[in-house]
Formats: structure tokens, C-alpha cells, sequence
């Protein structure tokens, strides 16, 4: 169903893993930075990579744009991380090639550093130049993996892990990444690095991991959610043989690796490899390309050389079984001179949708739509053929005397090129009007539909007007622009675009009141419209009286935020004027003033307070609860006690050595039974106060009761029901139990149960069930047969229900368009979790979209995706903390 629906899917949260794409497209390592798909185990500081990512992007994209000094004040790093960050950022980006390795910082205070100081190696424009060639070399090899028949992670993983190593070879004294990109030449941290840089361009995650015990550095890469240890360098024969390539080391797990004779050692890890799934994998035995000709199945071929096959086969990757396609047994090549068998050598290859392969002399023809082998080219030179490669629709062997000498190139023939060329290419619209700062997408059709390149190239005739990336057209300025698009031998479709200004910034701030009391809240509320978004906002007050106004927010220095609102609180009655700017993206700021008349409170503070019982058994206690209105909020609270015939009351809590705190209870336990005096004061922010006394009796008991009842919990989510267990030892069996409950910003309580008039009841349980959201006051009270009770109190919070506030983007999209699934939720008890789900109208089930750890619910909140024609119904579920799921249904027809 997946492969059959799905196009491209791609999440939009990063810290989070990347779905499969179902089917391929070619993605440009020029326009895509691709550094949230590597990690990296930098001198074992094994999570700075994960903590630092901003960092990490924030100094890569300066070095970027040749920035000399590049400034991380706000980042606060310590200057011990400086080596390490810049390990990070050159692992984590190998296109910055043109960075030294020498670098140094200046540092503020308390040690962090304030600024970096990058070395170049080249200039700006010669370092452009080299980046254009590396990004093209990158653009092949993504093409390559990018392909229709690379339909999963495995197979473009393999196919960039053949080239790589096919066209790589081992030189010492070479460890640019630059060289190795475009001159096929370096070290394995080269190897390494560019292998996981094109990994994540194709949203395949890696780990970079080195030991400097082995010095050596290899990779880990991320496969159907399991990590495998791959190395390409220890796959690249030495001495190099041109057109063949081990598998030895590709997807391995960490307990395979300890068994094998050169073990990996000595290094930190960030992701186990514990998957055995390829451990016995029958392709660990071939040693040529595996070729790949169709994305509807899962088949490979290459050559074979192992106790079970000396042959070229075909190999399901699937059910890791193989066929023999042409027997190697009986061939034998020459070792310097001798004929006799000492391996297999065949390098394999396709084109035109048939499998290529080499024998000593001759080059064969597989047809696997006929399942025949013929003999296509025979090579007449003195050496043997130890290795072969299609380049374009030439063929190319490897002559050598023996397989332990570098092969000499050999042009051996010329396969008749039946590829099919672009006719012609038009687009959807050919002219466009918009307003600065709009977008807008154009697609292209490539003619005829089965044209075997259909890159598209993007240009712009005037860039100040409108910019275009991918078909996507940003309007820049006023003005005319001419967008192009170019297939790759020369065809092309013109759009004219046409942009005029946008309308002037609008400033539509509010606020919410014009007038309030001492210690009431206002709230500003930025909004704007017109000139070109995105917009940010300041936010001033100042007293009518003062001479300039104080910001209420500002990000890094500055009072222009992206938050859409903010809260002023007068401390002090007057008449304030506050100030809202507004600020599009070009700069241009637009200011909006408002008065807000603050007024003193004159309503006169009462004390409220109570205590839970007068009458207590010796061994109990009495809750003191401080409760005030009227006066100035927020208020204070001091309890006292003392027995009746004495002269003082002793404090019951304190802070800082005051007897006034914030504390809206305190629990009264007496030594002694007798008479207490109890008194609660409250004060106010104003520092008015109010006293209000209270008498308790603790009478004497040799059976002490004790309330020992419990609820069965203390938050819920709204429509569940929490349980009132009543529980009681000491005193005089049988007992009674009263169950009470109010909402704490309620002044009484309400029974739960009542029998015969009396709340009190034999029921040693209840259930309450809250009517709505907020926080609860539940109070239990027992009564023995004497008539002692004893009280106990809990508080209960009940949450909102759960939501489900997803969205799609679209209700109706083209078959090369994207649209946006995005899961929200509000209510419940965060956090959240979501899974996503889709089906073919007409279709009994759905299918998963993505899945970790064999759940459907993750954390990610979007995902972009891309579908074949048809209608589907998509399903997003969202879940809350406490395992409550609400659902929300979609239906988009794809056209």
C-alpha cells in the first residue's frame, strides 16, 4: 500500500527521526543543509552535538557567508568546548572545506566565549568556485541513489556506498573533503564524512565514530530504525582495484564486528548497534557493485564469490536468498602469469535495463527479461580483465597482470544508447502577479513522460524582483522578473512574474482595558498588517509623568520580539502610556500609543480564615486555613497558637524570620491536651492586616482515632472520577465516614453521600466526579461510636479533555505538489504524542505513515508528504499523558 501511495514523506521536526521515502526524487546537495541527520561522538563528549545544534548551525552558516568574526555571546559556551564545537561544526558540514583548522576565540565573563575567529584557506570567490564543483560531484552521486529503482534507506544506502567506494581510492596524503569529493581520493575520515553528508541529503541518519587508539574513524548508519556499523574504507579493496568493491563491513552490528578479525576498538558511541538482522548476510560475500534495475521489487545483482556461489546472481535482500545467473566456478584468472583459480574478479554493472559482467577476456550480456547470457565484447590485450564499469554507454574493463595491481582503464566497447531525451518542457502558469513577500510554485512537465532525465533546472532573469528554489517563486521588490525553467539538454518554459508593492504597514496593536486597579494586569497585543510579514513587535511604558518609556520584553538586546503579546502590571495607581511598534521584515516600523489609568483599591481587606475542627481527640490535628478578599492582592498569612492560660502566642511557620508567609494552610498538632487559642492574620501588599481568632478543645484519649483515608488520585483528566476511600484506626469501632468536596475558590463544602439527613454514612468508599476543570478541596471526616471525629483533607486537580485540533493544508493537491499534516492537541494532560495514519479511499485499513519502536505514536507534530493520483483518508490520532486518545479524520483528492 506504502509504495504504491506515497510519494515522498518528510517530517518537520527535527530532533526526530526522518520517514522512508516510498519513492525517489533528486534532491540538490547545494539548496539543502542536511547536518540534523549526522551525529557525532566528538572527543567523547558524546551529547554536545544534540545540546548545541543551534550552535553548531549558527557557526557553519557564518563560515557560510566568510564571516570573520562570528559572535556566540548568547549561546554561553565555555571556552574548554572550543575545540570540540569546531570538530563538530567541520564533521557535521564537510562542504566548509575551505575552513584551517586553525581558529581562536576571545571570551567575556565567567569564561564563555564571546567570539570566534575562523582562518580561510582560500579566498570568497575561489572557495565558491570549489564549492559549485563539490556540490555538482555530490548532485551525482544523490542522482545515483536518487533513482526510480531505489524505492528504501537499504538500497540507497548500498548504491552510495558502491560508488563512493568504486570511485574512491585509499591516499594518505590526501584529507580534504573537498579532494575526495571531486578528485576520488583521501583518507577514512574523508570517507566517512562524505558517506554520511550524502546520507543525510537523502534523510538517511548517521553517526560519525572514531577511535583514536585505531585512528581510524568509520560511521553508523540508521536503517528501518536500527543503527549498523559500516565502514567504507575497510570496504575499499588495497591496492585499489577499479570496478571492484567488498561488503564486508556494510551494515554490521557491534556483536558481528567483535568476531571478525579486525575488530573495531576503543571508541564512545552515542547508538548501540545491536540489530543482527545483515550480520549473515549472503551479500557480505560479493565483491563487485550490486546493480539494482527495478524500484517494484527487492532485487540486486552481483558477483558471488563464497563456499555456496562462485557466480554473478541475483540476490533478494528481502528474504537474503540468491539465484545463480552465470556460473564462475570453472573461470579462472591469471596471477602474475599462472592459471589457476585464486577468486572471483567479475565487476558487475547495468545498463538499458540488462546486467553487464566481466570474465578474464570477455565482457557478458544478462537479459533478465529473457533470462539469457551472451557474449557482448571480447577484450584482445595481453593482460586479463579484472574488473569492468558502464560510464555513459561506453564500456570500460580493468586490465592487470594480477589482481594485486592497480588495473589499467581499457575502453572495450560501446552499448547502443537507447535512453529517451526531453522533447519539450512547459509550465502550469505563465504568468504571475504578486505582491512583495509573496510565494508562489510553479510546476513543470517534462515531455515526453517517459524521458529518462527529468531534472529541472530553476533561474531568475532578475532576482532584486523574484527569487526561485525548486519552483517556489519569492517575491523580493517591485518590477518585472522572468522565470526559467531548463531541462537538462536545453529545453525551457518561461513565466513572467509580476510584483507590486505591498500595501503600507499597518500598526493594529490593542490593549485590553483602559483602566485598572493597583496590582491588575493589562494585556498588549501586537498586530499588524500590510508591508511584508514576517512581523515583530516593542513593547513601552512609562508613567505620564516620566520622561522615557521602559521595555516590558526584549530578545538579545533588542526590544523587537516575535511574541504577538505581553502583560503590564502597575505596582502604583497613575496614569500610564504605553507603547506597541510594529516592525515588518524590510525594517520599516510603524508605532501605536494608548493611555491606561491605574486606580488605588479601596475595598477594605476581610479575613476569611478558618480552622477545620474546634474539638479535637489528643494526638490529632487542626488545619489552619488563611483566606482573605478586599485590600490590595496578593496576600500574606501568619498562624499562632497557645494554651488559653498562657500569656503568648508562639508562631506556627516563618520566613526569613518573619511570621508572615505565603503559605495558604499550616497544620496545628497539641502536646497536651486542653483549651487553644488559635489566630490567623492576613495582610495585604498594601500592608494592611486583619486578626481573626479562633478557640480548639484537644481532649484527652488513651485510643487516639486516627484518619487514615486516601483518594485514589490527585489529578485527573476532565469526565473521569476519582475514588474517596474511608479509612479509620484508634478510637471506639464502629465507624462513620463523612465524604465533602468543593472547588478550592468556593467558600462551603458539598456532601457526597447522605443517609437519613446525616453525611455521615457507613459507605467506606465514594466516588466523586468533577462537572468541570480547576482544582478540588476533598475533605473525609471518620466518627468512632463515642462520637470523636477526625478530619483529613487532599486537593484534586482536574484537567480540561482532550482535544484534537490537527489540520492538513489542503484539501485538494497535485500529484507533484506537498501538503502539511499537523497534529495539535489542547486539554488532556501533556505531553502529547500522535500517530498518523492514511488509506486508500475504499480501502477496510489503514496503514501507518511512521512508526518508532514498533508504536505508531510519536512525538514529531508535522510531516510533509507528497501522493500518487487518487483519494485518501487520513487519520491523525492524538494522545495524552494519561493514555486518552481523541481522533480526527481527513479526506484530499490528488490530481
Amino acid at each position: 500500500m506504502q509504495s504504491k501511495m506515497f510519494k515522498r514523506v518528510f517530517s518537520l521536526v527535527m530532533s526526530a527521526a526522518m520517514v522512508v521515502p516510498a519513492a525517489a526524487v533528486t534532491v540538490s546537495a547545494a539548496e539543502h543543509s542536511k547536518s540534523e541527520y549526522v551525529n557525532f561522538a566528538a572527543d567523547n563528549y558524546v551529547d554536545f552535538v544534540d545540546k548545541n545544534r543551534d550552535l553548531i548551525e549558527k557557526v557553519a552558516d557564518d563560515i557560510r557567508s566568510f564571516k570573520n568574526t562570528i559572535d556566540i555571546r548568547s549561546y554561553k559556551l565555555s571556552s574548554d568546548y572550543l575545540g570540540t564545537l569546531m570538530q563538530a561544526v567541520m564533521a557535521l558540514n564537510p562542504d566548509l572545506f575551505y575552513i584551517d583548522r586553525k581558529y581562536s576565540c576571545s571570551n567575556g565573563s565567567n569564561d564563555f566565549i564571546s567570539f570566534i575567529y575562523p582562518e580561510y584557506l582560500y579566498s570568497a570567490d575561489k572557495a565558491r568556485t570549489m564549492l559549485d564543483a563539490f556540490y555538482s560531484a555530490a548532485d551525482h552521486y544523490l542522482e545515483l541513489a536518487d533513482l526510480s529503482v531505489c524505492s528504501d534507506d537499504f538500497s540507497k544506502a548500498a548504491v552510495l556506498h558502491d560508488e563512493l567506494v568504486l570511485d574512491a581510492y585509499y591516499n594518505i596524503n590526501s584529507t580534504s573533503n573537498y579532494t575526495f569529493m571531486v578528485n576520488k581520493n583521501g583518507v577514512c575520515e574523508n570517507y566517512s564524512r562524505i558517506y554520511s553528508y550524502l546520507l543525510g541529503q537523502i534523510g538517511i541518519y548517521s553517526e560519525i565514530v572514531d577511535s583514536d587508539e585505531m585512528n581510524h574513524e568509520w560511521l553508523k548508519i540508521k536503517i528501518d530504525g536500527s543503527y549498523y556499523l559500516t565502514d567504507l574504507t575497510w570496504d575499499d579493496p588495497t591496492a585499489d582495484r577499479p570496478g571492484l568493491v567488498d561488503h564486508t563491513y556494510f551494515l554490521l552490528s557491534d556483536s558481528a564486528d567483535q568476531k571478525l578479525s579486525e575488530s573495531h576498538y576503543s571508541y564512545v558511541s552515542i547508538n548501540k548497534a545491536t540489530n543482527t538482522k545483515y550480520d549473515n548476510a549472503r551479500y557480505h560475500n560479493f565483491g563487485s557493485k550490486m546493480c539494482k534495475l527495478n524500484a517494484g521489487d527487492t532485487i540486486f545483482y552481483a558477483a558471488e564469490d563464497s563456499s555456496s556461489a562462485q557466480a554473478i546472481v541475483k540476490y533478494n535482500y528481502v528474504s537474503n536468498s540468491v539465484t545463480k545467473v552465470y556460473d564462475l566456478s570453472n573461470v579462472h584468472w591469471s596471477a602474475g602469469g599462472g592459471s589457476y583459480y585464486n577468486g572471483i574478479y567479475s565487476g558487475v554493472d547495468s545498463f538499458g535495463g540488462k546486467i553487464y559482467f566481466n570474465t578474464p577476456k570477455d565482457i557478458y550480456c544478462y537479459d533478465p527479461s529473457s533470462g539469457k547470457t551472451t557474449k557482448a565484447f571480447s577484450y584482445t590485450g595481453s593482460n586479463y580483465l579484472y574488473g569492468m564499469r558502464i560510464k555513459g554507454n561506453v564500456v570500460y574493463g580493468y586490465a592487470s597482470s594480477s589482481p594485486n595491481v592497480t588495473g589499467t582503464e581499457v575502453r572495450i566497447g560501446e552499448l547502443a544508447n537507447t535512453s529517451v531525451d526531453v522533447t519539450s518542457i512547459s509550465l502550469d502558469k505563465t504568468s504571475l502577479s504578486m505582491n512583495v513577500g509573496g510565494t508562489a510554485v510553479l510546476n513543470a512537465v517534462i515531455s515526453p513522460s517517459n524521458a529518462d532525465n527529468k531534472k529541472v533546472t530553476w533561474s531568475s532573469s532578475n532576482q532584486s524582483v523574484a527569487k526561485v528554489s525548486n519552483g517556489t517563486v519569492t517575491a523580493v521588490g517591485a518590477g518585472t522578473a522572468k522565470i526559467t525553467a531548463a531541462s537538462y539538454n536545453g529545453k525551457t518554459a518561461v513565466c513572467t512574474v509580476t510584483v507590486t508593492a505591498s500595501e503600507a504597514l499597518k500598526n493594529s496593536s490593542t490593549v485590553s482595558a483602559s483602566s485598572v486597579s493597583v496590582n491588575s494586569s493589562v494585556t498588549l497585543t501586537g498586530k499588524a498588517s500590510g508591508g511584508t510579514s514576517p512581523y515583530k513587535y516593542a513593547y513601552y511604558y512609562k508613567k505620564s509623568t516620566d520622561s522615557s518609556y521602559t521595555k516590558l520584553l526584549e530578545s538579545n538586546g533588542s526590544a523587537y520580539v516575535s511574541n504577538t503579546s505581553a502583560v503590564f502590571k502597575p505596582t502604583a495607581a497613575g496614569t500610564y502610556n504605553i507603547r506597541i511598534n510594529v516592525k515588518d521584515s524590510t525594517g520599516t516600523a510603524a508605532s501605536k500609543d494608548f493611555s491606561v489609568v491605574c486606580k488605588s483599591s479601596t475595598s477594605v481587606l476581610a479575613n476569611n480564615s478558618t480552622v477545620s475542627a474546634s474539638s479535637i481527640d489528643f494526638g490529632s490535628s487542626v488545619t489552619l486555613s488563611g483566606k482573605a478578599s478586599g485590600g490590595t492582592s496578593p496576600y500574606k498569612y501568619a498562624y499562632y497558637y497557645k494554651k488559653s492560660t498562657d500569656g503568648s502566642y508562639t508562631k506556627l511557620l516563618e520566613l526569613n524570620g518573619s511570621a508572615y508567609v505565603s503559605n495558604t494552610s499550616a497544620v496545628f498538632k497539641p502536646t497536651a491536651a486542653g483549651t487553644y487559642n488559635i489566630r490567623i492574620n492576613v495582610k495585604d501588599s498594601a500592608g494592611k492586616a486583619a486578626s481573626k481568632d479562633f478557640n480548639v478543645v484537644c481532649k484527652s484519649s488513651t485510643s487516639v482515632l486516627t484518619n487514615n483515608s486516601t483518594i485514589s488520585s490527585t489529578s485527573i483528566g476532565a469526565g473521569n472520577s476519582v475514588t474517596l476511600t474511608g479509612k479509620a484506626s484508634g478510637g471506639t469501632s464502629p465507624y462513620k465516614y463523612a465524604y465533602y468536596y468543593k472547588k478550592s475558590t468556593d467558600g462551603s463544602y458539598t456532601k457526597l453521600i447522605i443517609s437519613n439527613g446525616s453525611a455521615y454514612v457507613t459507605n467506606t468508599s465514594a466516588v466523586f466526579k468533577p462537572a468541570s476543570a480547576g482544582t478540588y478541596d476533598i475533605r473525609i471526616n471518620v466518627k468512632d461510636s463515642n462520637g470523636t471525629t477526625a478530619s483529613k483533607e487532599f486537593k484534586l486537580v482536574c484537567g480540561n479533555a482532550l482535544v484534537n485540533n490537527s489540520t492538513i493544508s489542503a484539501s485538494t493537491v497535485s500529484s507533484d505538489e506537498y501538503f502539511t499534516i499537523s497534529a495539535k492537541a489542547s486539554g488532556g494532560t501533556s505531553p502529547y504524542k500522535y500517530a498518523y495514519y492514511y488509506k486508500e479511499v475504499g480501502d477496510s485499513t489503514y496503514s501507518k505513515l511512521y512508526e518508532e519502536n514498533g508504536s505508531a505514536y510519536v512525538s514529531y507534530n508535522a510531516f510533509q508528504v507528497q501522493l500518487y493520483e487518487g483519494t485518501y483518508d487520513i487519520r491523525v490520532n492524538v494522545k495524552d499523558a494519561n493514555g486518552t486518545v481523541a481522533m480526527k479524520n481527513f479526506r484530499i483528492t490528488v490530481t
